[in-house]
């Protein structure tokens, strides 16, 4: 039985919208236990199930302070990462500060051999429908190295593999042209070394444009955090005004409100891609754990999301 440690302390709208979705997701799972952390002065939301277990605490990390004055306090976020470095939990849940929780999941759970630095890593919709893509990374890491670049290449290879058994994916590393002159150093020397240096485990195809990201002819696409956080709130922003575009046109003609009623289960679908609650948070990938960093504004749709994501 799977058992999911979850941080309630951090989120923008309290830990109810997550307590609320935890109910729901048990009651989906019967095969899943919730170890949940937070303050009980702040709860309202009541779960009954003995598959849910509450610890208390009112520490909540404080990304003001230093990382190593961080890990000497017993916080709601490092005691439920400290779960799954105990092996009582399978993987945890947070929506608390992203840079607290990367360097606290890299302190405590330890980087896998290889691995300069981790990353946090989104699955992404494509024009295929069952098609997608991960990209990474989305804001661990603002300042790269190319070195980072061409270890996610192949962490996020392996992940990629062992998510959707694609035996050797196809990794891009993403830059304003696909030209070899083209980027900051650190893109012309990861793009030399990837075209160098032979990996059985993925395929490299060179430089991708981020208008090529979701047409599902990729699988891993690789960035510095800066551009990939832009780049995901960009695609997040302008598919989701794109779709209250065209419901707004649909509305006014009559001929185009019968063709919207008629694709309205099409266009429910699409919406329901593209929606950033939808993909309820990221992985993050390269340490020895499995952890998944909801936004810090999740709400009850969100933390579902997020939490179906940890039942994969």
């Amino acid at each position: 039985m799977k058992t999911i440690a979850l941080d309630l302390m951090g989120g923008d709208k309290g830990p109810n919208e997550f307590l609320s979705a935890i109910s729901i997701f048990l009651k989906e799972n019967e095969n899943i236990k919730v170890i949940a952390i937070g303050d009980k002065n702040e709860i309202e939301v009541s779960i009954k199930n003995d598959r849910f277990k509450f610890i208390h605490t009112d520490i909540q990390i404080d990304k003001n302070n230093s990382i190593r004055k961080e890990l000497k306090k017993e916080s709601s976020m490092k005691m439920a990462i400290s779960l799954v470095k105990d092996k009582k939990a399978d993987i945890v849940i947070s929506s608390g500060d992203s840079g607290m929780y990367i360097s606290l999941m890299t302190l405590i759970l330890k980087r896998q051999e290889g691995v300069s630095r981790p990353a946090f890593a989104v699955m992404l919709p494509t024009f295929f429908e069952n098609k997608k893509v991960l990209f990474m990374d989305v804001g661990a890491n603002l300042e790269v190295r190319s070195n980072f670049l061409t270890e996610w290449a192949s962490i996020g290879s392996n992940f990629y593999n062992k998510t959707f058994g694609t035996k050797k994916p196809k990794v891009a590393v993403l830059n304003i042209g696909t030209e070899n002159s083209k980027g900051f150093d650190f893109h012309k020397e990861a793009n030399d070394y990837l075209k160098n240096n032979f990996n059985d485990s993925f395929e490299y195809v060179g430089f991708i444009e981020s208008r090529e990201i979701l047409k599902g002819e990729i699988d891993v696409v690789v960035t510095d955090g800066y551009a990939g956080n832009m780049v995901l709130k960009t695609v997040e922003g302008t598919s989701n005004i794109l779709l209250q575009m065209i419901q707004n046109k649909l509305k006014n003609k009559f001929m185009w409100k019968v063709g919207g009623a008629i694709t309205k289960g099409a266009y429910d679908s699409l919406s329901r891609d593209f929606d950033y609650r939808s993909v309820g948070a990221a992985w993050v990938i390269g340490v020895n754990g499995l952890g998944l960093k909801a936004h810090g504004n999740s709400d009850l749709k969100s933390y579902l999301s997020a939490l179906r994501l940890a039942n994969l």
